[in-house]
């Protein structure tokens, strides 16, 4: 169940969107496709922060902008 109306302090990442998805819809990540093996998401679901959880989080979440 996803709770709405209120703010979360959780942070999260576009590369949170796919294993959040991969959850909600009771999905698996394939492991292969066409012979060839996929890498794991990086993510990591914000399922737990819609049902008023906390979060997992990521133990490092940073960025580089044109060298800086």
């Amino acid at each position: 169940m996803i709770l709405g109306g209120r703010r979360s302090p959780a942070v999260g990442h576009i590369m949170d969107i796919m294993p959040t998805l991969v959850e909600f819809t009771h999905a698996t990540y394939p492991q292969t496709y066409k012979g060839n093996e996929i890498l794991p998401p990086e993510g990591r679901s914000l399922m737990p922060v819609f049902a008023g959880h906390d979060s997992i989080g990521h133990e490092v979440l940073y960025w580089e902008h044109e060298g800086n």
